[in-house]
């Protein structure tokens, strides 16, 4: 499978000691992981609120040639943005996503693309906690609270032993094989 990896916004490492840790446990478990075609750089908080237009459009360039994504935080949101472009171009598209911490709204809408959403959430998430206060961003609690929508294309699992927003990537063999099965 393509598994497209796309990072946070207040990333330096491009994703590195994030999203990127699941490359290696993905490519083990026969899978064609990319970690580059979706790399967006670092974005300060401004840059994510009016100036991303270019790297949605990178998302969702990257997305046009995979089977599935997996977004950590902000790279949830710009990931919904992508989509919404990718249908516009080819409206058969579909693709199955794996949201680490999302910083999305808990009852964001599910892209029309997408055929299943799963959302890893833990309690302990408080830079999501944060983000659902930020009223003039496209942020939300998801990380935290899971998906609360009512489309049946999305689910969470809670993992109440992740104690922080990227706590999932201290664990990559174990976390990229969970996202693996919550896929199908």
């Amino acid at each position: 499978m393509n598994i497209v990896l796309i990072h946070g916004f207040n990333v330096r490492d491009g994703g590195k000691g994030t999203i990127d840790t699941l490359e290696q446990p993905l490519i083990l478990l026969g899978h064609d992981p990319d970690k580059d075609r979706a790399d967006y750089g670092w974005h300060w908080l401004f840059k994510v609120r009016f100036n991303h237009k270019k790297d949605v459009q990178r998302i969702a360039n990257a997305l046009l040639w995979s089977d599935a994504a997996f977004t950590h935080s902000n790279g949830a949101n710009y990931f919904n943005q992508a989509c919404r472009i990718v249908y516009k171009h080819d409206p058969e598209k579909k693709l199955k996503v794996v949201h680490f911490s999302p910083a999305i709204d808990n009852d964001a809408e599910i892209p029309k693309i997408v055929t299943h959403m799963v959302i890893f959430a833990t309690p302990h998430d408080s830079a999501v906690k944060w983000a659902d206060k930020l009223w003039f961003h496209k942020w939300g609690n998801a990380g935290r609270v899971g998906y609360a929508g009512s489309d049946n294309r999305g689910s969470t699992v809670f993992f109440p032993t992740v104690l922080e927003h990227s706590g999932w990537f201290e664990k990559p063999d174990f976390f990229a094989g969970e996202a693996m099965e919550a896929i199908g």
